[in-house]
């Protein structure tokens, strides 16, 4: 989109409103040279280059939420059921506390599909569990 009477940044090429001190998507200030912008334009690509952080949390919130559900098929029972509905608050849940708490540390679409995989396989896990909690039935009682 164009603006009427509006600029375009050197560094990233982006349309801005004509009352923007910076750039929208870069947050370069208006009215550099071109020797400015072709150093912008540098550290902005090394920036790009250095390899993204992930805290520990991210990390190891999915091992602590698997140790749970490993201990729910365990015990089996209506716990195989109480293990489908975690699932499911645990995709609702970290999806929306990547929106609330962090938002732009990760690319809302990766935390997602991030969300559904982990979480998913649980839910699909403890789906498997139940399922075959019924159809095995009468080895448990018999056993």
């Amino acid at each position: 989109m164009v603006f009427a009477n509006g600029w375009t940044c050197q560094v990233c090429w982006k349309p801005n409103r004509p009352q923007d001190p910076e750039c929208y998507r870069c947050k370069t200030p208006r009215g550099l040279t071109e020797a400015e912008a072709v150093e912008r334009r540098k550290a902005l690509a090394a920036r790009a280059e250095k390899p993204e952080i992930v805290p520990d949390l991210v990390v190891a919130f999915p091992v602590v939420i698997f140790r749970g559900y490993a201990k729910a098929w365990r015990r089996g029972g209506l716990v195989f059921v109480f293990g489908i509905g975690l699932s499911i608050i645990g995709v609702i849940g970290s999806i929306a506390a990547f929106q609330v708490l962090a938002p732009g540390l990760i690319h809302p679409t990766t935390v997602r599909w991030g969300s559904v995989i982990v979480f998913g396989g649980a839910g699909v896990a403890a789906a498997s569990g139940l399922v075959l909690l019924i159809i095995r039935r009468d080895r448990l009682t018999s056993g």
